[in-house]
């Protein structure tokens, strides 16, 4: 879901077995800006995610069947909430580009 929110732009996603693979899920939301100055373009983002422990396990899990045929321990991952942020500027060199 996209919309906006005043003069800001808003993002919310929830996937569930997107892949088929796993029962995980992700949620993500977004919020963002931009200011017009002239030619120059500014903007910004922030941003948080939550993976839950089945997408995790799934991604980078090593399962003791796998850890005895690897070199690696094993391992179970557990969730993951992630935060972003993003900042930047455009130009434009010519009006027709």
């Amino acid at each position: 879901m996209s919309g906006y929110l005043g003069d800001n732009m808003e993002q919310f996603t929830v996937n569930q077995r997107a892949t088929g693979d796993h029962d995980g899920t992700t949620v993500s939301a977004l919020i963002g800006r931009n200011w017009q100055v002239g030619d120059w373009n500014f903007h910004g983002i922030v941003g948080a995610e939550y993976a839950s422990e089945k997408l995790n396990d799934y991604y980078v899990g090593v399962s003791e069947g796998q850890a005895v045929s690897t070199r690696f321990d094993a391992y179970e991952a557990g969730a993951r909430l992630s935060f972003s942020a993003e900042v930047g500027v455009t130009y434009s060199f010519a009006e027709d580009w």
